[in-house]
């Protein structure tokens, strides 16, 4: 047996194919498309009306969680202009709510481990402190996200495509390579711990990828307890008993948990409160769907093509970005799942009641999902972007479609040309790893408030540093960032502060502050964060002289703002580092593969992690597919190793970490 058996004092029992289904169920349906953040949502509105009353707030609200963005990149290419968005109307049902509950997050410690539960006070300010640092991207209820790009018409081959999904980094890796040889299945690939599908593959008909798809499958319910008899609720004018049952939870070393399980119509229940005489229930589209969309995935490694491969896709209830190519260079994408139709005047970034009026009036048609074959464009790109023009974002707080989309750092290099061979586009990849997502979107901004105004010395160095910059990040020997990257950090932190401190107010401010920057501990990938994507469209507005949502610079000279925050930071950095400009530096935090999986649950001994000196926002693994016209090659590198097997005396595998630095090199 493996060393941490005896270690967790653990003995394997015998896998059903129940087990096997719920490891899916846990790992793709839970983990990617059940997230909601339609309570949170509800309760900054509800704090920020306290502070502004309701027109206020609402605007505040919109301008920092919208549902379309004109200008955000989209996997299927646009077509013609779309017409100017205005401010949606607050919901007239939101008086008919109440509090909006708390949910109890997970909180992981400094280390990545499982510490507890927000419901415990001092664990729900940690949770806080680290969002506020660390941003969303550590979190395990927000996910983590995945890129893709194909290209056609390549100088040595016929297309290409290379795909990285950000599961996170753990050692063992979630990750590992796979031949599946024998029956109707001759396919070589990568798949998630466990599973039986091969999420990432070929069978040198078609080769095959996905991202998360980042769109809204679930929803939340408000339900008005019976005083009386909390076991009834109300919905279509009268009271109803909920589906309840009895669920027993084994818990190492202590007494077994009783459980009670409710359903209402809507979904199963998430809190049940008679003391505040209401409970929440949750919808999911892809619930009682989940075997379904496994064996869908499990086949699709038997199609030879890409019209096959679209039809099965069409079995997958999950929210999920699709991909196929085949060996001719046909490129496909398909935003697979199922959505629901939502009754007229349902704002989707908030909970409704569940009295019966906003119930779901069914599934929309697979016809409506987005798709496209060999676009005009000859490329297909995703980086959990918005999939097409009239796709609205989902609740969750942490990815708002916008403009500053990390997406079009990828868009951008595609667009250009470059990637024209094989090698090109493997290439892409180090740059896209590397890049600042916030200094695209936010720099021109900088040089547009300094243009006509005179910098003292340090102030002229520090502009000139940014304006020469490349904006990649890079770690030098001693494991440092160098003064473009100190300086971003430093600035964007002081711009949030001064503009949307005041407005958000202390008790939701760690939803905006984090820059998301690779100088703290970061999870599974980088994205854009809240507070940088709602002052980009704050100043696109501002700009233009569009009237903004809410203006976060309250009426004053937005330029003057940027220059006081950018004096600020020059004037810290010269205080804490000295005044030479190019001496500045950021250190780095660690690259870390660690022993929990990504909810903080220990998997491996405790000694098992491994490191690099500093983050790259790339894929934990990546898989390299060339279509030749004959078949398909593919490589990949699945970092650390293939194998974490550690046996009884402790000794590890050859495997267990050997294809670390070469996943550090770009190598395959």
């Amino acid at each position: 047996l493996p060393a941490e058996f005896s270690h967790y004092d653990f003995m394997p029992e015998p896998w059903t194919a129940y087990d096997v289904a719920m490891i899916f169920v846990g790992s793709i349906a839970h983990r990617y498309s059940d997230f909601n953040s339609e309570r949170d949502n509800l309760a900054l509105l509800s704090d920020l009306e306290v502070r502004h009353g309701k027109a206020g707030a609402w605007r505040i609200f919109s301008a920092s969680k919208w549902l379309l963005d004109n200008d955000s990149p989209t996997t299927v290419p646009r077509a013609g202009e779309q017409a100017p968005l205005s401010l949606l109307p607050r919901p007239a049902y939101l008086g008919q709510m109440g509090e909006a509950g708390k949910l109890a997050r997970v909180v992981l410690d400094d280390n990545g481990q499982f510490a507890g539960l927000t419901s415990d006070p001092a664990l729900e300010r940690m949770h806080k402190e680290r969002l506020a640092q660390q941003g969303f991207s550590h979190h395990p209820e927000y996910m983590g996200a995945s890129n893709y790009w194909s290209v056609q018409g390549l100088r040595d081959a016929k297309a290409a495509l290379l795909n990285g999904p950000q599961f996170g980094f753990s050692a063992p890796g979630y990750v590992y390579g796979i031949g599946l040889h024998g029956g109707d299945f001759n396919a070589v690939g990568n798949t998630l711990l466990a599973l039986p599908a091969l999420l990432f593959a070929h069978n040198n008909h078609i080769a095959w990828g996905s991202t998360a798809g980042i769109s809204d499958q679930s929803d939340e319910f408000a339900l008005q307890l019976k005083p009386e008899d909390p076991s009834l609720y109300r919905h279509n004018d009268s009271w109803q008993p909920f589906e309840s049952w009895q669920e027993i939870i084994g818990v190492k070393g202590a007494e077994a948990v009783t459980v009670t399980a409710r359903r209402s119509v809507q979904g199963m229940v998430l809190l049940h409160d008679p003391e505040k005489g209401m409970a929440w229930a949750r919808a999911r589209a892809w619930e009682g769907f989940e075997v379904d969309t496994l064996m869908a995935w499990i086949f699709l490694a038997t199609d030879k093509n890409l019209d096959a491969a679209r039809q099965r896709v069409a079995a997958m209830a999950t929210n999920i970005n699709i991909y196929t190519m085949d060996r001719q260079g046909s490129l496909g994408y398909v935003h697979a799942g199922r959505y629901p139709l939502r009754a007229q005047g349902h704002d989707p970034r908030l909970p409704v009641p569940g009295s019966g009026e906003w119930d779901w009036r069914g599934m929309r048609p697979y016809a409506d999902n987005p798709t496209v074959r060999n676009p005009r464009q000859g490329y297909i790109a995703n980086w959990n972007n918005r999939p097409a023009a009239d796709w609205i974002s989902s609740d969750l707080w942490t990815y708002t479609w916008s403009r500053a989309d990390r997406g079009r750092i990828l868009f951008d290099l595609l667009e250009s040309g470059d990637a024209s061979d094989v090698a090109a586009m493997g290439d892409v990849n180090q740059v896209t790893a590397h890049a600042d997502v916030s200094a695209p979107f936010m720099l021109p901004y900088l040089f547009s408030a300094w243009k006509d105004h005179k910098a003292s010395n340090d102030q002229a160095d520090a502009l000139a540093l940014l304006q020469q910059w490349d904006g990649q990040w890079r770690v030098d020997s001693d494991g440092y960032y160098g003064a473009p990257q100190a300086l971003m950090e430093a600035w964007l932190s002081k711009l949030l502060e001064q503009t949307l401190r005041d407005d958000i107010g202390e008790e939701y401010y760690h939803l905006y502050s984090a820059t998301n920057y690779p100088h703290k501990a970061l999870g599974p990938s980088i994205p854009n964060p809240p507070g940088v994507k709602a002052l980009v469209r704050n100043l696109d507005h501002l700009s233009t002289d569009a009237e903004p949502d809410y203006d976060f610079f309250n009426g004053k000279d937005y330029q003057a703002a940027i220059r006081l925050s950018f004096v600020d930071a020059v004037d810290g950095l010269a205080k804490e580092q000295g005044v030479q400009v190019e001496s500045w530096r950021l250190r780095a935090h660690p690259m870390q593969w660690r022993p929990f999986n990504y909810r903080g649950v220990p998997q491996a001994l405790p000694d098992a992690g491994q490191s690099l000196p500093g983050y790259m926002n790339r894929g934990s693994e990546n898989n390299f597919f060339v279509a030749t016209g004959q078949g398909i090659r593919g490589r990949d590198v699945v970092p650390p190793g293939q194998s974490g097997f550690v046996n009884r005396a402790g000794e590890s595998g050859i495997h267990t970490a050997d294809q670390l630095q070469m996943y550090a090199d770009f190598d395959y």
